[in-house]
């Protein structure tokens, strides 16, 4: 359930969602990042998680071979708050 409300909030109906996996750049996660925390007025611990959830996805990604590099990989959830 937890997982499912926090899709709604931060990811669904957004540019963000429809972009390929392959496609996703880290300034796209960055430029993300920046406006979900503008709009929603994200506390440090909310910062954390989304950045945890996009993260996350991209290192599955990385695993099971959808991407070849990781577009988090200079990132860290610090940079956003």
């Amino acid at each position: 359930y937890r997982y499912e409300t926090d899709y709604k909030r931060y990811f669904d109906k957004t540019k963000f969602e429809n972009i390929e996996m392959t496609d996703i750049k880290e300034d796209d996660i960055t430029l993300f990042m920046l406006n979900k925390i503008r709009e929603l007025k994200l506390c440090q611990k909310a910062c954390k998680t989304l950045f945890w959830y996009i993260s996350s996805v991209c290192l599955n990604a990385l695993k099971n071979k959808v991407i070849v590099e990781n577009p988090c990989l200079f990132l860290s959830a610090n940079k956003f708050y």
